[in-house]
């Protein structure tokens, strides 16, 4: 008897659904096998981001991040110069837990009726998109605000309501929009809002109730050690002697210029660093080290302060400043016994 199969209906998959998993599989970083159970997505969203694979989060500002996302209402603002990893954290703690990123770049120009959606024309007809920071905020996820200070007053007033969690009026629908339970808002910054920063001079003033709402950390460059990891996980044909001292450039120039007031006007980030290493290894082995390490913080130097920052790479680098990649390998690779 010939029978005749009928196909299984696909049944949509729930990304609300939620499952506990033990701590060390998502963070092992922090947890060891058994301490902790971890609340994170069973399925994995669309709109999740892969992380930096060779990202290393500091520890404690990770047990911090943590606590807010589990156990805090409020936004959570990460403060500290460009490069130093704050959006990375976000997005770290976000594919750990299969949460997706609605990711929202400010810039004194983006305009609220930009952020609420736009009206496009499908066949023949008019339709509504929402932006998604109303998307996040009606159905769930983690909405990163990145460089929340460059935000204009209009851009300002209309994010009250997004970080007070109050219903969302958009004008361009006229919906008003709940705050889902499972909504999230991350921010991040080069200040905190407070307006006047000579290095950051696209930076604006925050009105006091919006720097208010978040709950703020500081996030600050590396720890030397975690450098060194750092460098290690991405450049192992870098000879470990010479990565060091990349390290102590990165770590020279940050220790120069930490504060605004500084004599030397100058960016040498964790992302510098990465970008010198990609750079020296792109340029090969007959370009000198100078030329690689040139290109990549020129652009973060003010022209006057060019030749107090080659003193910097000259009394730590030395001779290998001027020397080729190549030579400066054979230098640092220990000789085989």
């Amino acid at each position: 008897m010939n029978t005749v199969s009928t196909p299984t209906a696909i049944k949509p998959v729930d990304f609300n659904t939620y499952e506990k998993v033990d701590g060390s599989l998502v963070f092992p970083e922090l947890y060891s096998k058994g301490e902790v159970q971890i609340t994170r997505r069973k399925f994995r969203h669309q709109n999740c981001v892969d992380s930096n694979p060779d990202y290393i989060a500091d520890e404690m500002l990770l047990r911090r991040a943590l606590a807010w996302w589990f156990g805090l209402p409020d936004p959570l603002g990460f403060a500290g110069e460009t490069g130093s990893g704050k959006t990375e954290l976000f997005y770290y703690i976000a594919d750990k837990l299969n949460e997706p990123v609605y990711l929202l770049q400010v810039n004194g120009g983006l305009m609220p009726e930009m952020v609420e959606g736009k009206t496009s024309l499908a066949q023949g007809e008019t339709v509504d998109e929402m932006g998604v920071v109303p998307h996040a905020y009606k159905h769930g996820g983690l909405i990163l605000l990145d460089e929340v200070d460059k935000a204009n007053k209009a851009l300002q007033s209309w994010l009250h309501p997004v970080l007070e969690r109050k219903p969302l009026s958009l004008s361009l629908t006229g919906e008003l929009i709940m705050c889902h339970d499972q909504t999230r808002v991350g921010l991040t910054a080069n200040t905190f809002g407070q307006g006047g920063s000579e290095r950051y001079s696209s930076s604006n003033k925050l009105d006091d109730a919006l720097r208010a709402r978040p709950g703020w950390l500081t996030v600050k460059y590396p720890e030397p050690s975690v450098l060194r990891n750092i460098m290690a996980k991405k450049f192992s044909m870098i000879p470990a002697g010479f990565r060091k001292k990349m390290c102590q450039v990165a770590l020279e120039v940050q220790k120069v210029t930490e504060n605004e007031d500084s004599e030397l006007s100058a960016i040498f980030s964790t992302r510098t660093l990465v970008k010198w290493g990609q750079t020296m290894v792109a340029f090969g082995l007959n370009a000198k080290v100078e030329e690689s390490l040139d290109f990549v913080s020129r652009g973060a130097c003010d022209p006057d302060d060019w030749e107090s920052l080659q003193a910097i790479y000259q009394r730590i680098l030395g001779e290998d400043k001027s020397s080729t990649v190549g030579d400066v390998l054979k230098k640092y690779t220990p000789v085989k016994k």
